[in-house]
């Protein structure tokens, strides 16, 4: 899965360490003993580092040269980033520092990923993300300390995240026409049926952690695709706004967590990874009711918003999805998936 990872990160030369340590604070600069990383969406980086890997998140980046960078390049597929080309050093994000982190933001993600950790362990898993360090950045925001965090990971692809395999599929499917895609439609949903049986698992996990992550961070970009006993798994990283919820009723934290899942949406907690692979149900089976433009189908298909005549392949389909939610709650681990499920739908 590497070539994969190359295929949607930047390749940057950065001084990560120095005298055999690593450089703690990092600061987004030239230097005469740079070695190779990758950026890690458009505000961190991760790096290659012994027998694993590190990520920083929170880079030092006073002129928004990272962000710029890697929100022009045409490998970036998070739209999160695409966002920020014009970045400037005094833009806030939702009255956050944009780059590094505040000490509180920090301390949520520390927390949030313990008790994830422990989780994951009682079950038999190993999560993919832990807190090696909480690094001073030297700056403030609004009166406060910021920081950088960095994470121990098992390798640099273990950073590959979920939308970034959707803007791979979604490349492959725009040069498909119709019949093309009726013919890989079989193994995109086999792939996202495993999908959805890991986000089930995944809230899981955050019921029995007592996490409650926002609404608006359900979002493929917060999933890595991460190895796990010969396969792959998806597991949710990212929680600087994840706050605990110490309650003793179970069952009460569940059901909060599914609505903030569904944002209020009719098609419930499918909607975090639901949308490439109905984008393919429609161009593969409905084609004929989407309506022309410039694009191409896959693209009119992925951005329709009209009404159509579902047929029961597609309703089918949605029920399949939520089913395979709600058998990843049940599991008591789902079955990692094998490296031939994402080939398949990329394939020449």
């Amino acid at each position: 899965m590497f070539d994969l990872f190359q295929q949607v990160r930047e390749e940057l030369q950065l001084e990560v360490v120095r005298d055999g340590e690593l450089v703690r604070p990092l600061v987004y600069q030239k230097s005469g003993n740079a070695q190779m990383c990758y950026n890690s969406g458009g505000r961190g980086i991760v790096f290659p580092y012994e027998n694993r890997a590190i990520r920083v998140k929170g880079i030092i980046d006073p002129d928004g040269k990272l962000t710029r960078r890697i929100a022009a390049s045409p490998r970036n597929q998070i739209e999160d980033v695409k966002r920020f080309t014009q970045y400037r050093p005094d833009n806030l994000s939702n009255g956050k520092p944009f780059a590094v982190l505040s000490q509180q933001a920090a301390k949520r993600e520390q927390e949030a990923v313990s008790r994830l950790n422990w989780s994951y362990w009682k079950i038999g898993l190993k999560h993919p993300y832990s807190v090696l360090d909480v690094v001073p950045t030297g700056q403030t925001f609004d009166g406060g300390p910021t920081v950088q965090l960095y994470f121990d990971l098992p390798s640099v692809e273990d950073d590959l995240r979920v939308e970034e395999l959707n803007g791979l599929l979604r490349a492959k499917m725009n040069r498909l026409s119709s019949q093309e895609i009726k013919e890989r439609e079989g193994d995109v949903l086999k792939l996202y049926h495993r999908f959805m049986q890991w986000h089930g698992f995944s809230a899981r996990c955050l019921t029995i952690s007592k996490l409650l992550p926002t609404p608006e961070s359900f979002v493929p970009q917060n999933y890595v695709i991460s190895h796990v006993k010969g396969g792959y798994g998806l597991f949710r990283v990212d929680h600087t706004s994840t706050v605990p919820k110490d309650v003793d009723d179970e069952k009460a934290v569940f059901e909060e967590l599914v609505r903030r899942i569904s944002k209020g949406q009719s098609d419930g907690p499918i909607s975090t990874f639901g949308n490439l692979p109905t984008a393919v149900v429609l161009a593969a089976n409905h084609s004929d009711q989407v309506p022309m433009d410039s694009r191409s189908l896959f693209e009119r298909c992925y951005y329709f918003d009209g009404r159509f005549k579902a047929s029961d392949r597609y309703l089918q389909a949605l029920n399949i999805f939520y089913r395979q939610f709600t058998n990843g709650i049940r599991m008591p681990q789902p079955e990692p998936i094998e490296e031939e499920f994402f080939r398949k739908p990329l394939a020449d």
